[in-house]
């Protein structure tokens, strides 16, 4: 008798603790929470000292144990609502907090435990009068509505500290994944934090490469207010079983949070990615060398899936034809002789030279401001090869289109190194030195042939299979330029000071598998036109999104473990 009071009191006391650590002077929904705790804790306190102090009854015992039941339950709403408003709070507080959450869970516990009835300390006559049907009915249904009201916050419990239900909404993941795959991600061994707070279990899990795990996407904000909002998603999506999702944004666009990538990247690695193929190197492996178990994991060409699994995918962003132009443009790329390009530049601009004096038109070679010429969006891949006719006549009859095209042909031979590697430590900034010369060298050839024919026609268009091949290429050549996201990366993290930066400490970088369709930590979710090659000051330009950045181990959620749904593609999810 006296152990079971022991509880309840120490109970009462943790309860009537924890509402003080509610306290604020915020006149927000925050307020709300230490009047929910003191109402409460002074209901239990009246039950337990009035009722089953002074006289014990079987409906005391029961109301009594329904309480304790419910005080942890109504401790973390009451939890969550002092955090909901705008006030922040300490991490001290926060802790102070979980420590009594702690107390008033375990008292409680252990209070239900010892007025179970194999360890009743009461005795009470058994009653033989059977209730009515309407109190039955009523009684039923109370016994639901609390079976649920007790699952719901069980389910939000193994939800925020065990694991979490997941329904896979994009194709980046291809095939690991597909639209509507169920998977099931432990969070346990992620340190998983208490709702809102900043107090977490410690984290016991070290990611690798290769892991597929589950994140809060960086790229949104995490102020308060999104946090609140993403909590009450995720317990409403867990109590659906995943069929209801309420993360949309203001226009209505479904919110891609958390994701599920791959961890590509790891501490104390520098990564940079060329043709598609992913390198890294460390402080004590200074050269790149390709990681060989990511090439396991991407995935460029979808149509080389096998047809079962062909057959549930959606979009395919890049059809075998045109994966193939894109690997032939890589190999030009890689067998550019710079030297050859930099003699065939030089040529080019002395011919255009050529022709316009053949024109008897002087006014190109006029200087005047030849240098803005053009700028901005007309120098987009995009702009220069459809205009190409317009550029053409712009060139030969405008005052300084000729200097112009001169600079823009061979300024960058003035300080190309010499052989056939410009930066030799960078990959990246050797690939994208050659792409903006394989596509100078294509508008250079398109303009010359433009001219000639101007000069045999009198007609820049043409139907001739040089400018057909020609144009052939430049369509190749804008298409890359679309698709360079996907195939290329910067190093990352950037150099300082001439010297290699490495991931730092509990930063991962994640990709997904399906690189043509997965916005992932190589990008940015805004497009920036910039430069192919910014050695050149002449340099074409492109579209990109690309702004590696490295997600902290405290955003982590957890690891894929299990795909539940499709029945017929059950299993595990990690590698080994």
């Amino acid at each position: 008798m006296k152990r079971i009071f022991i509880f309840l009191y120490a109970t009462i006391i943790s309860s009537l603790l924890f509402s003080v650590s509610l306290f604020t002077l915020s006149f927000g929904i925050e307020m709300c929470a230490l009047p929910l705790m003191l109402v409460f804790t002074a209901i239990f306190a009246l039950v337990v000292l009035l009722k089953l102090k002074k006289e014990p009854s079987l409906s005391a015992v029961l109301t009594i144990r329904k309480l304790c039941e419910y005080a942890p339950f109504v401790a973390i709403v009451a939890f969550v609502l002092r955090r909901a408003g705008v006030s922040d709070t300490s991490y001290t507080l926060d802790f102070i907090s979980v420590i009594l959450w702690v107390l008033v869970l375990l008292f409680s516990a252990f209070s239900v435990f010892f007025l179970k009835d194999k360890r009743m300390p009461f005795k009470f006559k058994e009653t033989k009068k059977k209730p009515n049907i309407a109190k039955r009915i009523f009684t039923e249904l109370l016994d639901w509505i609390d079976a649920f009201v007790q699952a719901a916050f069980i389910v939000s419990f193994v939800n925020v500290f065990v694991f979490q239900l997941y329904a896979i909404p994009s194709e980046s993941m291809v095939p690991q994944f597909l639209i509507g795959d169920r998977v099931a991600v432990f969070k346990t061994a992620s340190g998983p934090s208490f709702p809102l707070s900043k107090v977490a279990l410690p984290r016991i899990v070290s990611y690798k490469r290769g892991d597929i795990v589950v994140f809060r996407n960086p790229h949104y904000a995490s102020g308060r207010k999104y946090e609140v909002k993403t909590f009450v998603n995720q317990l409403v999506y867990m109590l659906s079983f995943t069929t209801v999702n309420l993360a949309y944004d203001e226009s209505g666009q479904m919110l891609a949070d958390p994701l599920v990538k791959r961890v590509a990247g790891v501490p104390g690695e520098q990564l940079v990615m060329v043709d598609g193929v992913l390198y890294a190197r460390t402080a004590s492996q200074m050269n790149f060398a390709p990681v060989k178990l990511d090439a396991e994991f991407a995935k460029y060409n979808l149509n080389e899936l096998e047809p079962s699994l062909k057959r549930k995918v959606h979009d395919f962003p890049v059809s075998s034809d045109d994966f193939e132009s894109l690997c032939k443009i890589e190999e030009m790329r890689k067998s550019l002789d710079i030297e050859s390009a930099k003699l065939e530049s030089l040529r080019i601009a002395s011919q255009f030279n050529m022709l316009c004096t053949q024109l008897g038109s002087f006014k190109p070679f006029q200087t005047g401001d030849w240098q803005n010429f053009l700028l901005g969006k007309d120098l987009w891949v995009y702009n220069l090869f459809t205009n190409i006719d317009n550029l053409t006549q712009r060139l030969m009859t405008q005052e300084g289109g000729a200097v112009w095209f001169s600079a823009f042909m061979t300024d960058w031979t003035k300080t190309c190194p010499a052989g056939s590697t410009p930066v030799a430590d960078d990959p990246y900034e050797d690939s994208m030195y050659r792409l903006n010369l394989l596509m100078k060298l294509t508008v250079g050839r398109l303009v010359v042939h433009n001219v000639e024919n101007y000069l045999k026609t009198g007609s820049f268009s043409s139907n001739d299979e040089e400018r057909r091949s020609l144009m052939t290429d430049a369509q190749n050549l804008y298409k890359y330029s679309l698709f360079n996201d996907s195939r290329n990366m910067p190093v990352f993290p950037a150099n300082k000071d001439g010297k290699p930066s490495y991931i730092e400490k509990n930063e991962y970088f994640m990709m997904g598998d399906n690189r043509f369709n997965s916005l992932d930590m190589r990008h940015s979710y805004d497009q920036t036109l910039v430069s192919v090659c910014e050695a050149d000051a002449y340099s074409l330009k492109y579209y990109t999104r690309l702004d590696p950045h490295t997600v902290n181990a405290s955003r982590i959620l957890g690891l894929t473990t299990l795909r539940f749904y499709p029945f017929n593609r059950f299993g595990l999810t990690q590698s080994k």
